[in-house]
């Protein structure tokens, strides 16, 4: 009899504990996993972020960048593909750069596509002034050669030495900014060329090298061509509000009105010989807490003075 009582209390107990400490231990391990979960996620959004960064020397605990204003932090990196501050450019906008010899900011009638330096053009067949080489679904964009690049690769940030790779000349034929555009086309109906231009300035062009650094054939053949792109109708210089000091490899942005800014982004292309950018890829500067009338400078790895056009100013949060 003893011996039942002893053994129902055990029972009793054990049911007890499966009862209230068995949720409890579950409840913990949904948390833990759950915070595994956010930061996993976090960390995502933080690598994506990081793909277009342009000051690799910045350094932070999610970030590159790094802002030299003694009262600045550390402000977030690269470009939305959405852009919700477009304004319509201004007269009083237009690009003041010294630029080197032989070089032509981008603009209406000013490709010259035999001095695009390291651009060898594909002669298969003589394309008449006007048409298109390849046909694209925009018709708002046009390829106006194709054929191989050598020199240094800057679509994805390394600026490593490459001989040969697929290359286009594409122009933006719109009056609106090309925001973005990806460009597929088939090549001898085996494989595709996959091209990205970004921030491409109404009636100039640009040199956009093959995403995947794909070799160049004499062989190929570009016929047509699918795009997914995205037009802004405007960007501005913002000349009326901001000042930018340009420096190779760092720029100053010097705040004109009694207005504080939390945020800005500075957005600058390479010029290429030839009337043309150098690549598809688009450099962004961050600044970040820029007092009434103060000034914050930035790193800007990839930027040279008298190489470099800055092309858009975009207050990100007042």
């Amino acid at each position: 009899m003893k011996k039942r009582r002893i053994i129902i209390t055990v029972a009793t107990l054990i049911l007890l504990f499966s009862m209230v400490c068995i949720p409890l231990l579950y409840l913990m391990f949904e948390k833990k996993q759950g915070n595994t979960k956010d930061e996993m996620i976090q960390k995502r959004v933080v690598e994506t972020v990081n793909d277009n960064v342009d000051s690799k020397t910045y350094t932070t605990s999610t970030t590159e960048e790094k802002t030299t204003d003694k009262n600045a932090q550390i402000p977030e990196t690269t470009r939305d593909l959405v852009n919700d501050n477009s304004t319509i450019i201004k007269d009083d906008d237009s690009v003041k750069i010294e630029l080197s010899s032989g070089l032509s900011t981008p603009g209406k009638g000013k490709l010259e596509i035999q001095d695009i330096q390291g651009f060898v053009q594909n002669n298969e067949k003589e394309v008449k002034k006007g048409e298109q080489s390849v046909k694209l679904s925009d018709i708002r964009l046009k390829i106006e050669a194709y054929g191989s690049y050598t020199g240094t690769y800057l679509e994805d940030g390394s600026d490593e030495p490459i001989s040969g790779v697929s290359s286009i000349v594409i122009t933006n034929l719109s009056d609106e900014m090309l925001q973005v555009a990806d460009i597929s086309i088939p090549i001898n109906k085996k494989e595709k060329a996959e091209y990205r231009v970004t921030n491409l300035l109404p009636k100039t062009s640009a040199l956009v090298l093959e995403k995947n650094k794909r070799i160049f054939s004499e062989k190929d053949s570009y016929e047509s061509g699918e795009v997914i792109s995205s037009y802004i109708k405007g960007q501005s210089l913002m000349s009326d509000v901001f000042e930018i000091k340009e420096e190779n490899e760092q720029l100053t942005l010097i705040n004109k009105t009694e207005q504080k800014y939390k945020k800005v982004y500075v957005y600058y292309k390479y010029i290429q010989i030839g009337g043309a950018y150098l690549g598809g890829i688009t450099y962004r500067v961050p600044f970040e807490n820029i007092d009434s009338k103060g000034s914050v400078m930035s790193v800007a790895n990839h930027f040279s003075k008298g190489t470099s056009q800055i092309i858009d100013v975009q207050i990100v949060e007042r």
